[in-house]
C-alpha cells in the first residue's frame, strides 16, 4: 500500500495498454504489483494506430492484449486484491459479461491462477 491504509493504487489495464505496446504493459505492471489493491481487467483493443490511441474496453474473450500474461504477473507478485471486470460501453450486454467470466475462470485455473 501506499502511505495510508485506505489509499492505494489501482492498475488501469486498457489506459496503460493506450500508451504503451504489451511488452511495456508488462513491465509497467511488473514495477508495481506489489503496490496495487485493485486492478480492471478487460479486453482492449486499440482505436488506431501508434502512441497515446483510445482504448476499447471490451469483454475478456475479445481484444488485442493477452490478458494470461497479466494475470501470470500478478499471480507472481502475490496479488490478492480486487479484480474488476471493466464493462463500460459494452454492447454485448449480459452476453459480455457471461463471456468474460468463463474466460476469467478459465484464465484464473490455468498454470499461473490469481
Amino acid at each position: 500500500r501506499l502511505g495510508p491504509e485506505r489509499i492505494g493504487y489501482l492498475f488501469p489495464l486498457s489506459h496503460v495498454f493506450a500508451v504503451c505496446p504489451p511488452e511495456q504493459v508488462l513491465t509497467q505492471l511488473r514495477r508495481c504489483a506489489a503496490e496495487i489493491v485493485s486492478f480492471n481487467l478487460c479486453g482492449c483493443r486499440r482505436s488506431g494506430p501508434g502512441p497515446r490511441a483510445r482504448t476499447i474496453a471490451l469483454p475478456l474473450d475479445e481484444g488485442d492484449l493477452q490478458l494470461a500474461p497479466v494475470c501470470a504477473v500478478l499471480a507472481a507478485a502475490g496479488y490478492a486484491g480486487d479484480l474488476i471486470v471493466q464493462g463500460h460501453g459494452w454492447t454485448q450486454g449480459a452476453d459480455g459479461l457471461r463471456r468474460s467470466l468463463s474466460t476469467l475462470l478459465a484464465i484464473t485455473s490455468s498454470p499461473h491462477p490469481l
